[in-house]
This record gives structure tokens, C-alpha cells and sequence, in this order.
């Protein structure tokens, strides 16, 4: 009679047959899906804050530019183009711009040889800036200089809170005569703390994941800004002009960069904004849904190994069944069934037991096919609001605070579109700029908050009675600019008229009848670009002060000359 093997032995090979079985589909269950639901959350997470960077980077971008222009408009003034001739009157423009623009520090004029001849209170006359990084480059055309410690300034300033000099950005562009000549450079110092609060205004907590922290550095790696509080960690030797997993001195991080874009004749600084977001957040829904499965698998397979371990002691030939059916289900049969034994019952039992472990099995390959769904319809919806913060702040971008209308920026792109427009259709197109007759006494007489009425009401009035196609725009103070396409000369002047008539009849409650005049000009020739368009229009509009207010003109009534 043949000796019998041993039971123990039949039991730990059928324990660890079915084991290995169940722990190669929970393998492929968990790690190979499981990997690519967390590449994608990584791609997507990474995608959205390269998003975050790149608008950031551009919302930036343009308040640079916008402070850029801001210097060469007033660069193109009258009384700046005479600043050698009668320098009191420049002086006094240059007082009288700062007082309305706090963002800057200093404004001055230095003429070609670098003397200062003008500046913000008497500050710096007569001093020599011809050694300063900005004067050289700005006698060839606008610059943007980079971010510095005041040298020349720094005595005539109050300290800072943390003792150390105050730091600006230097706005500069060249002065011209009539002739084209340039005659000197008009500089404004920009404070580093209206950059900062820029910055972090476009980064706010409203508008970012959690725990995204914001790092701006110089061209030389320096950093400039930074959101996070204490200590400032090192940074990667390179950060990615995409968006990588790196290593931070204080931990790994989803980390994306872009560089600060430039405006097309604006100065390049070569400045990185760089957003990171620690691994553990970035990826938490992506752990999370690994270690669940994790979990569930090893109970799983805990609870079959040990069913097969308690019922390994039957005859082997059902069981070679058994296993035959469950290497078929392991290559992807999923109409294969357990076979249940009819021959003992702990087989049968044995049969029923893998049969629900399979079907357990394949509701979790399920389960984790909806995670993953879930997961992606998540991060979907986040992306969506990130678009969402992006449009508000494009669109908080465009529009003035105070009195709701389109900003200089959004001017600025309505213009160029009307000018392309006219120039393939060859439609009419007319531009008024208008100003508020008498402004500084209104602030002077009845406070700023009765000046911000007053603006109101004329904002009101102008937007109310134009056509939709038309746009009214808040250029700068107390001035406006109205665009009307389809419109000529004569058409314009009517309408100017009729707004004109408008703001006279406006009677406010404590300021009483105000006026604002108008300087009209209108498309003449296809290639008129859109600066000359709106020189025209301020030579107009000066025409129309000097000759009385409270009129409208066009800039061949003007008797300035026109080229100045």
C-alpha cells in the first residue's frame, strides 16, 4: 500500500498556488492601473499650476508695461518737450502727476548730458544721473530697469520699516523735440512694495490650490519675491520651464515655472515665476486611492489564502479544476466560473468561496476603474476653476474699479482691433478723448470722494448715451476715452456734442454743474497708427482747454502745430 504524502504539505502548495494567484491580479489591479491613474493626476496637477505660473507671469507682465507706457505718455507732454526752455512748468506737470500716481517714488528730467533739471519736490535738481544704469539706455529708446537698491535717492527717503534702503524699478524713456531731438530722459523710480502688493494680489489664497507657495527670482537666480512665510528654502540648480516633480532643501515638490513675457519694445528683465505645491497635496487624491487599494488587496488575499489553507485536505482532482478555471479568469476570461464539487463539502464551500473572492476581485478592478473616473472628473473640475480665476482676473484686469468702464488696457486692444478693421474694410473710425473741465478744484474744494462722484456721473452719462457698438474707457484721472467705429469727422463732432450737452445738464448734489471737454480726430490715412490717432485726439483736447473748456474741437481747429 502506498504511503500517503503528507497532508501539511498538500495545504502549503495549494496555499501558496492560490496565493500567488491572487496577489498577481491584485498586482495588476492596483500598481499597473493604479500607476497610471497617478501619472495622470501628476500630469494634470502639473499642467494646472504651469497654468497658474504662465497667467501670473503675464498678469504681471502687463502692469510692468502699463507703468512703461504710463512714462512715455507723459513724456510726450508739452510741458516735459520745454522742460530746457521753462523747466517750472515741467516741474510743476511732474508735481502734479506724482501727486496722482503714489506707485512712484521719484519722477525726474535729466537732460542729454545727464544733469537733473527737474524732479519730484525739488528732489535731486542739479544732480548728475548720467552714471545711473538707467540714463544711458533710455537716451535710445523706453527701458525697464531692473530691481535695485536706492544709491542717490536713498537720504532724501524715510526709512524703511526693516532698515534697509528702498528698492525700486526704473521706468525711463527719451524726451523729443518737435524735431525728433532728444533732449533729455524722463525716469520714474517704481517702489518695490507696489510691485509686491501687485504680485501677491494676483497670487492670492482666493485663487490658488492649497498649499501653492509663489517664488519670482532676477536673471541672475535672485530671489525678488516670495509668498511664504519664514525661512525661504533653496530651490532646484534649474527650475523647469514646464512643470517636474523636484527636490526643494526642505522636500520634494510639484514645481512649475514661465518666464515674465515682454511687450513688443518693452525691456526684457529675464525674471522666472516659479509655483510649487508639496508632493504630498499635489498627489494626495492619487495616495490615497493606492493605499486603499493596498489595504483592500492584502485583506483580500489574506482572507483566500486562508480559506485555501483550511480547505486544501480534499482530493486533488477537483481542486486541478478548480485551478484551471482560475488560471482562465487570470487571462482575462471573466465568463469562467469556479466549479463547486459535489463530491465532499468543504470542496463545495471551498468552490462558492473563491467564486465570491473573484467576484470581489472584479468589483474592485471596477471600483478602482470609477475611482480613477472620479478622479479625473475632479481634477477636471479644479482645472475649471483655475480657467475661472484666470477669467476674473483677465477680466478685473480690464475694467476700472471706480467706475466700471473698460481700462487703459482694455482701450489699448479695442483700438487695435478697430484700426485692423478699418484698414481691411476701409470703414470710418473716430476717437475723442475727454477731460473733465476744472477736476483738481472739484478734489481740492469738495474731497476725493465727491472728485470719484463726479467721475462717476460723467462715466454714467458717456456710457448711457452711446451706441453698444461704441466704447467709453477710463484713460487715466479724470480722463476718458470714447471710440466710435463706422463714424467720420462729422458724425463724431455731433456726438461729441450731444455728450458734451449731457455732462453740462448733469447737476450733482453738493459739486452742483460740471463740463468736460472733448478733442476729437478721426482715421485719415489706412496706416495711422494708433498713438498717433490718440496724439491728435490730446492735441484736440488741449486746443479745446485752452480755448475755454466745456467745447469740442478737432485737431485741425487746434492751433497747435500739428507733429508737436
Amino acid at each position: 500500500m502506498e504511503k500517503r504524502p503528507k497532508l501539511p504539505s498538500e495545504r502549503l502548495l495549494i496555499t501558496a498556488l492560490f496565493g500567488l494567484l491572487a496577489f498577481g491580479i491584485f498586482l495588476f489591479l492596483s500598481f499597473v492601473i493604479g500607476a497610471r491613474a497617478q501619472d495622470q493626476i501628476a500630469q494634470d496637477r502639473g499642467s494646472a499650476l504651469q497654468d497658474l505660473a504662465a497667467s501670473t507671469a503675464a498678469a504681471l507682465s502687463d502692469h510692468l508695461y502699463e507703468r512703461q507706457r504710463e512714462v512715455g505718455l507723459l513724456a510726450d507732454a508739452e510741458p516735459i518737450k520745454h522742460v530746457l526752455d521753462a523747466p517750472q512748468e515741467a516741474q510743476a506737470l511732474i508735481d502734479r502727476v506724482h501727486s496722482r500716481l503714489p506707485h512712484y517714488v521719484w519722477m525726474g528730467i535729466a537732460d542729454a548730458h545727464g544733469t537733473v533739471r527737474v524732479g519730484t519736490e525739488g528732489i535731486l535738481i542739479g544732480h548728475d544721473a548720467s552714471a545711473r544704469p538707467w540714463f544711458a539706455p533710455a537716451l535710445k529708446g523706453p527701458f525697464i530697469g531692473d530691481l535695485h537698491k536706492a544709491q542717490m535717492l536713498a537720504k532724501f527717503l524715510p526709512p524703511q520699516p526693516d532698515g534697509e534702503p528702498p528698492r525700486f524699478l526704473d521706468f525711463a524713456t527719451p524726451i523729443r523735440d518737435s524735431n525728433g531731438t532728444v533732449i533729455g530722459v524722463l525716469s520714474a523710480h517704481g517702489g518695490w512694495r507696489w510691485a509686491q502688493e501687485i504680485a501677491l494680489r494676483l497670487f492670492s489664497a482666493d485663487h490658488r490650490p492649497d498649499g501653492v507657495e509663489l517664488f519670482i527670482y532676477n536673471r541672475a537666480g535672485d530671489l525678488l519675491l516670495s509668498n511664504r512665510e519664514g525661512a525661504t528654502p533653496v530651490p532646484p540648480r534649474s527650475a523647469p520651464n514646464g512643470h517636474a516633480l523636484l527636490e526643494w532643501s526642505d522636500g520634494r515638490f510639484m514645481t512649475a515655472a514661465a518666464l515674465l513675457p515682454t511687450h513688443a519694445g518693452a525691456t526684457d528683465l529675464g525674471w522666472r515665476i516659479v509655483v510649487r505645491q508639496p508632493e504630498t497635496v499635489a498627489l494626495r487624491l492619487a495616495h490615497h486611492a493606492r493605499d486603499t487599494t493596498l489595504i483592500a488587496g492584502l485583506v483580500a488575499i489574506a482572507a483566500f489564502m486562508g480559506l485555501a489553507w483550511l480547505l486544501a485536505g480534499v482530493v486533488i482532482k477537483p481542486m486541478q479544476a478548480i485551478v484551471a478555471s482560475a488560471r482562465r479568469i487570470e487571462g482575462g476570461d471573466t465568463t469562467s466560473e469556479i466549479p463547486t464539487s459535489q463530491v465532499t463539502r468543504e470542496l463545495y464551500r471551498l468552490g462558492e468561496a473563491l467564486r465570491g473572492m473573484t467576484s470581489t476581485l472584479l468589483r474592485q478592478k471596477q471600483a478602482l476603474a470609477e475611482a480613477n473616473e472620479e478622479l479625473e472628473a475632479r481634477v477636471a473640475a479644479r482645472t475649471h476653476e483655475l480657467q475661472d480665476a484666470v477669467e476674473e482676473l483677465d477680466a478685473l484686469a480690464r475694467s476700472d474699479a471706480l467706475t466700471g468702464l473698460a481700462n487703459r488696457r482694455a482701450a489699448d486692444e479695442r483700438l487695435d482691433y478697430e484700426l485692423k478693421r478699418s484698414r481691411r474694410s476701409g470703414a470710418a473710425l473716430s476717437l475723442m478723448l475727454v477731460d473733465i473741465d476744472h477736476f483738481k478744484r472739484i478734489n481740492d474744494r469738495f474731497g476725493h470722494e465727491q472728485g470719484d462722484v463726479a467721475l462717476q456721473a460723467v462715466a454714467n452719462t458717456m456710457a448711457t448715451s452711446l451706441r453698444g457698438m461704441d466704447l467709453v474707457a477710463r484713460f487715466g484721472g479724470e480722463e476718458f476715452l470714447v471710440l466710435l467705429p463706422d463714424t467720420d469727422t462729422s458724425q463724431a463732432l455731433c456726438v461729441a456734442e450731444k455728450l458734451r450737452a449731457a455732462i453740462a445738464a448733469l447737476e450733482l448734489p453738493l459739486i452742483g454743474r460740471i463740463t468736460a471737454s472733448f478733442g476729437v480726430a478721426s482715421l485719415t490715412e489706412p496706416e495711422t497708427s494708433a498713438s498717433e490717432l490718440i496724439r491728435r485726439a490730446d492735441i484736440a483736447l488741449y486746443a479745446a482747454k485752452g480755448a475755454g473748456r466745456n467745447r469740442v474741437m478737432t485737431v485741425e481747429e487746434s492751433t497747435v502745430p500739428d507733429g508737436i
